[in-house]
């Protein structure tokens, strides 16, 4: 959406929403087709609505700055002095894969981006420092980064 471009929200009987754009003519329904919205309202930036489910939904209007959220997950591993760093842990040892406590179990496999308009901006990757200082190959933080909307990266 342009600087100059503004929006006009509305709800017709069914749920369906719609724009009207001060710089079009026709009003154009949004694209989550599927969404029943009772209530909508809107600023320049985004727009909110109450949708017949009781849950409450925002819309982020595009812009050149992405919203980031970085997930992050650790990999826990026993040391042994023969064999060095292994995946074999105690039952009181934390979870394999772990948030940073290591009390919440969080494989690798159970991230999943929040809506379609979310999207991983890479592929998960070791983060070789820990404390700001770096570590030993190998050893560190994995973790992803997803970001809402815009082009992907």
């Amino acid at each position: 959406m342009s600087g100059s471009q503004s929006l006009l929200w509305a709800v017709d009987i069914f749920g369906r929403v719609y724009t009207l754009s001060t710089t079009g003519q026709y009003w154009e329904l949004c694209k989550d087709g599927e969404l029943e919205v009772k209530r909508v309202s809107a600023v320049k930036q985004c727009c909110w609505g109450l949708a017949c489910d009781h849950q409450i939904y925002v819309y982020v209007h595009s812009s050149d700055v992405p919203i980031r959220f970085k997930e992050e997950t650790y990999e826990n591993q026993r040391w042994n002095p023969v064999v060095g760093f292994c995946n074999s842990l105690l039952p009181s040892d934390r979870w394999p894969w772990s948030d940073v406590s290591g009390l919440k179990h969080q494989q690798l496999e159970s991230f999943a981006l929040p809506s379609p308009h979310w999207e991983w901006e890479s592929d998960w990757y070791v983060d070789e420092n820990f404390g700001g200082e770096a570590t030993e190959k190998g050893v560190g933080e994995p973790y992803g980064i997803r970001r809402l909307g815009g082009k992907p990266r």
